[in-house]
């Protein structure tokens, strides 16, 4: 009996490192949009929008405030969703205080926004900031109404009632039109699609002849197409003619384009490549023609939406930090819209779009990956931080355990499981064997 006690002490003995190495790792604290504590839509001015043409850029600005959300550590984050009302984008921002100390990074995956917070919570209290971003209404909106735009904060849901007009299609002014689109979900958004429309009127097209088309660059901005597509006809899907025009770049920037003589509408299109520094970029075209045999020169500068944004963060040092404190948050270095542009920078992207334009193609979870590195750099700082009380853990909701260590505990449990099944049945064998149970 003793000797197969020995036996199963031993396999306990080998077993035990196995389960003693693992480790149970939970989720981070999720606040969710408490942290939000006011929601505004406004214009390049930062002035309130009460009314808006559905395709025009417009900026969310945030507040918030982690006041009386308990003691949250690095890693710790809060998970926002928007309204479907607003289109999603992809991208990226790291708000920093007035020292350029890191406050909080926020990754933005379609219509989800995550802040995911660092040290500087744990050094700091009463911290709290500003963040803003640019983007548009998508389809879900209702044209020629008030469409109420609900956000939830930590107040509720904060309702921003919004007129929508409906985009002027009316043809008026559409001898020649321009406007940018960002291609794809590229993170951040760096290649722009062109689109150049030419007696787009809805009815009584005027006549071209001798027409060139004239295109300037704009700003930090770069020619990707070795060609134009230019498409004759009543629509790019129904064309009546369509060629691939070789682009010659000048010394100066620009290129041009020679038209056929015609009596329909003209699509050109051409692609460039940004540097990512501006919320908004500019492309100028010029038309040189006779329309209905009068000489005629117009220009036109076409916007891209707005995209990008920042914000910035403070807070009050605690007995550990020795930073000094801040009595206001600051904003990023995020870059505005360059003032090189033939027209002023705060003027809105145009609205004067074809029929032909299409939305942005919806946005993919590819930043999901920058999310998961950024949870896990901030996530190795927790061993740092101090204890946290009981009563501030009211205020938190811990998440599941984290992948590829969420059957740990089913490991250690089943561990247990099987020591015990092969303890059981070794001092049940010993024991048939006893002299006392003969």
């Amino acid at each position: 009996m003793i000797k197969r006690l020995g036996k199963a002490f031993a396999v306990l003995l080998l077993l035990i490192p196995v389960f003693a190495g693992m480790r149970v790792v939970y989720g981070e604290t999720d606040v969710g949009a408490k942290l939000i504590t006011n929601v505004s839509i406004v214009n390049s001015h930062n002035e309130v929008i009460t009314s808006i043409e559905k395709d025009d850029s417009f900026k969310i600005d945030m507040t918030w405030s982690l006041e009386d959300l308990g003691d949250l550590k690095a890693g710790d984050k809060a998970t926002v969703t928007l309204p479907a009302e607003i289109e999603g984008v992809n991208n990226t921002y790291a708000l920093y205080d007035e020292n350029n100390n890191l406050v909080v990074n926020v990754i933005q995956v379609g219509n989800q926004l995550t802040f995911v917070f660092t040290e500087f919570v744990e050094q700091n209290t009463n911290v709290h900031g500003d963040f803003y971003f640019w983007t548009k209404f998508s389809d879900d909106v209702i044209e020629n109404q008030i469409n109420n735009i609900n956000f939830e904060t930590a107040n509720g849901t904060q309702s921003v009632p919004i007129f929508i007009q409906a985009v002027d299609d009316s043809g008026e002014g559409a001898l020649l039109t321009k406007q940018g689109l960002y291609l794809g979900t590229q993170e951040p958004k760096r290649i722009i699609d062109w689109r150049v429309y030419i007696n787009s009127f809805d009815t009584d097209q005027v006549t071209i002849k001798d027409g060139t088309f004239i295109d300037f660059l704009g700003p930090h901005q770069t020619l990707v197409s070795t060609s134009a597509r230019v498409v004759y006809g009543p629509s790019v899907s129904n064309p009546t003619y369509v060629e691939q025009v070789p682009i010659v770049l000048n010394s100066d920037g620009s290129f041009e384009i020679p038209l056929r003589d015609t009596e329909e509408r003209i699509y050109i299109t051409y692609k460039t490549e940004t540097d990512g520094s501006l919320e908004q970029y500019t492309n100028r075209g010029i038309l040189d023609a006779l329309v209905n045999d009068v000489p005629r020169t117009s220009s036109i500068t076409g916007y891209t939406p707005r995209y990008g944004g920042g914000g910035g963060g403070t807070g009050e040092p605690g007995e550990s930090s020795s930073t000094e404190p801040s009595s206001e948050s600051s904003t990023s270095s995020t870059t505005e819209p360059s003032s090189e542009n033939s027209t002023s920078s705060s003027t809105e992207p145009s609205s004067e779009s074809s029929t032909s334009s299409t939305t942005e193609p919806s946005s993919e979870s590819s930043t999901s990956n920058t999310l998961e590195g950024l949870l896990n750099n901030s996530g190795s700082s927790h061993s740092s931080s101090s204890a946290r009380s009981d009563g501030a853990n009211h205020n938190k909701q811990k998440l599941l355990p984290q992948t590829d260590e969420v059957l740990n505990d089913r490991l250690i449990f089943l561990g247990i499981v099987i020591l015990s099944i092969i303890t059981y049945m070794t001092l049940k064998k010993s024991m048939g064997k006893s002299p006392f149970n003969r």
